[in-house]
């Protein structure tokens, strides 16, 4: 279950796959959880895989015993090689009982809704909506012409904020983004009124001068050059 939803991660290339027509355009929204990791609390049963080299007395933890006592994380801890994936779980769990559909949702390994890519006969039967979530990042997308309601996308986005209030999570008003004409997302620049989809001036500024400084020294790092080598691709 873990290792699906690792593999099922959104990637940027399923929105390079939609279809704009003429005389329409895209719109972003986003939510993002605040403290994502804090928000989620363990089992208690975890608690000895997830203990720390410290302990301490009763009394010195306010208690009136002189038992000993090991510290031990008692939320998602950062870091933690599981942490992605039970993070993803939770997120998409919390939505779907939100009544997010999961025929609109993209992620990994799944067909594209039908409209996407260009099948307009279904398109005109549903609304041209969809949405991902990214560990603790929402996000939704619609198509619709330049002067529509863009109402699939903001009914995506009320039902994943309803949800993560029912379900105690706060969601950052300043990382909130409604009916977006430009976007950052999973590490793209989407411009929805220009129909473009690339990287960020500013990400490739820093991936223009990460890549001088490396070409400056002496000697090739391998495993820099294939992270570098990875960003350009992903840029391209």
């Amino acid at each position: 279950m873990l290792f699906r939803s690792v593999s099922s991660l959104p990637q940027i290339s399923s929105w390079m796959s939609t279809v704009i027509e003429d005389g329409s355009e895209l719109r972003v929204w986003q939510s993002d959880m605040t403290n994502a990791f804090y928000l989620f609390k363990i089992p208690c049963s975890w608690s000895p895989l997830l203990s720390f080299n410290i302990m301490a007395s009763g009394q010195e933890l306010g208690y009136n015993d002189e038992e000993v006592y090991t510290l031990a994380c008692s939320v998602l801890p950062m870091g933690w090689s599981s942490s992605v994936a039970i993070m993803q779980e939770a997120s998409e769990v919390i939505l779907k009982m939100g009544s997010l559909p999961r025929e609109e949702q993209l992620s990994r390994g799944r067909a594209l809704p039908p409209w996407m890519t260009g099948i307009m006969r279904q398109a005109e039967r549903q609304e041209k909506a969809w949405w991902h979530v990214y560990l603790d990042n929402f996000a939704a997308g619609e198509v619709d012409s330049c002067d529509g309601p863009f109402d699939g996308g903001r009914r995506l986005h009320s039902l994943a904020e309803k949800a993560w209030e029912e379900a105690g999570v706060v969601s950052s008003s300043k990382k909130r983004k409604s009916a977006e004409e430009q976007a950052q997302e999973l590490g793209a620049f989407i411009d929805g009124k220009n129909k473009t989809i690339g990287g960020s001036p500013e990400r490739l500024l820093k991936l223009v001068q990460a890549t001088v400084i490396v070409l400056k020294q002496p000697h090739l790092s391998k495993k820099l050059t294939q992270v570098l080598a990875g960003r350009w691709v992903h840029v391209f």
